[in-house]
């Protein structure tokens, strides 16, 4: 017996809110407190490392050519970028997937249900139109509400 501020919200605009809630705290927050540490501890970390590579000769080429240096911490921005843009896309498409896969064997399994159900009824024409419309109401309502967002439709 579970109690029931435990449970989910059932209504779809709840949900929303609620899973953007929990989002917001499972990913914003580590990544400001994430981004402020780092800002705090860069200067500190980058004055050592200068410390400990203490090459007149490296500075030296940074200092002259900062055209490549910078543009090879675009390259690593615009790597990272991809990175994370292909991640989300990939993990969108799975996810797309995973609900026509589901679809596609809920459809077959309507489809198998109908065949039984016409060699079942067959004969008895009353019972054969109740079980009809019942099917037909499930495909109307369920099959074909694929206008939700896919982690709502899993």
């Amino acid at each position: 017996p579970g109690s029931s501020e435990n449970t989910l919200p059932t209504n779809p605009d709840d949900l929303k809110q609620f899973s953007q809630a929990v989002t917001l705290l499972r990913v914003g927050a580590p990544a400001l407190l994430i981004a402020v540490g780092l800002s705090v501890l860069y200067t500190p970390t980058a004055i050592a490392l200068a410390n400990v590579i203490d090459d007149s000769g490296a500075f030296g080429v940074i200092a002259q050519d900062s055209s490549q240096y910078i543009q090879n911490i675009l390259t690593t921005c615009g790597l990272m970028f991809s990175i994370l843009a292909g991640q989300t896309f990939y993990f969108m498409y799975q996810q797309t997937e995973a609900v026509y896969v589901a679809l596609y064997e809920e459809v077959t399994a309507a489809k198998s249900l109908l065949e039984q159900v016409s060699l079942v009824s067959q004969g008895r024409d009353y019972l054969n139109k109740r079980i009809i419309l019942a099917i037909r109401k499930y495909v109307q309502e369920d099959l074909r509400a694929l206008q939700d967002d896919p982690a709502v439709l899993l």
